[in-house]
């Protein structure tokens, strides 16, 4: 279990011996309370140009720009399995050529989107 109480993030730099490449990692170090030791996470954020100029990996500037913006978009939670269900079910029941016809595209598709919400929030 990782401690809520991890150490602030910071930049590490790790030469491959194999290509003599050096890459930048963001390190942080936390303390597992299940197995009693501290341990590391590690993410590869860019490497050392051959002019010793720091390039950064394309997640790396994304998360940048994302915490300068104003309202930052920090994750998505997508709910899928109540989807892929009621995907399902909409085909083998054969539903939506049958809304289209009696109710038009634009309302048979909201219509669906209200069954969808319906299941998934349980209102």
């Amino acid at each position: 279990m990782i401690d809520a109480n991890a150490k602030p993030k910071k930049i590490i730099r790790v030469t491959n011996k194999k290509n003599g490449v050096t890459y930048l990692y963001e390190d942080q170090a936390f303390w597992n309370s299940e197995k009693k030791r501290g341990e590391h996470k590690r993410k590869c954020i860019g490497r050392l140009g051959p002019d010793g100029n720091e390039i950064y990996n394309d997640f790396y500037l994304g998360r940048k720009e994302a915490a300068k913006a104003e309202n930052p978009l920090v994750s998505k939670t997508t709910l899928m399995g109540q989807n892929l269900i009621l995907d399902k079910v909409v085909k083998d029941v054969g539903i939506q050529p049958v809304l289209k016809e009696a109710f038009g595209a634009d309302d048979a598709d909201a219509i669906l989107q209200l069954a969808r919400y319906s299941v998934c929030e349980g209102k």
